[in-house]
């Protein structure tokens, strides 16, 4: 899992106001809830406990101050006190990255794929290292390609002493985006307010 590659997943969801928009844009849960989600697995990954997404047995956590209840299993977000269909709920470390007009648009990659260039990655640091007998070069010419988003790939470019990794179409002149390890700092409105409340009963 990429859940302890970069301190651990981020969960995000798509909002009901989605609908309304048409768009598909995720939004992350607060930290709080990430860090609770993720110890949760953290402690069932100890036990021996499977803890990807063919696991039955990772239970469900109250979110968003017991306004939402995460299914860790079923990977969907219910809301406890309006009337609005399940949300989709993805645990990722690895996003792509487009700026729109300066702003900077993150979509999380699957756990499959981000599982996937996770290790890409990991192999790139270890032949980074002066102790390692590959060589980063070695690594330039790897690829690994994602399963949940046929047609692509994922791939480690140079430029200069700088190694970025990129998600690029398999075509020939197929367009490329950055890859982003870990959302990166965000803050969810209301959540440092909610913090100083006692829980939820």
């Amino acid at each position: 899992s990429t859940r302890g590659g970069s301190g651990g997943s981020h969960y995000s969801y798509v909002p009901p106001s989605a609908g309304q928009t048409g768009q598909c844009v995720y939004r992350p849960l607060r930290k709080v809830d990430c860090r609770a989600i993720n110890e949760r697995l953290d402690m069932l990954n100890a036990a021996g406990v499977p803890v990807d997404e063919s696991s039955t047995q990772l239970g469900t956590i109250l979110v968003e101050s017991g306004r939402a209840t995460a299914d860790l299993d079923a990977r969907h977000l219910a809301f406890n006190f309006i009337n609005c269909p399940r949300r989709a709920l993805l645990g990722a470390a690895w996003f792509t990255r487009i700026e729109r007009d300066g702003d900077v648009v993150l979509h999380p990659l699957s756990e499959v794929d981000g599982d996937r260039v996770e290790r890409l990655y990991l192999r790139a640091v270890s032949a980074s290292s002066s102790l390692s007998d590959a060589s980063t070069d070695d690594v330039l010419k790897e690829h690994v390609d994602l399963e949940d988003e046929r047609g692509y790939k994922a791939m480690i470019c140079k430029v200069g002493r700088t190694l970025t990794m990129k998600k690029k179409s398999s075509s020939l002149f197929g367009t490329s985006v950055i890859l982003q390890r870990g959302y990166g700092e965000y803050k969810v409105p209301g959540e440092e307010d909610e913090s100083c409340l006692a829980p939820p009963r």
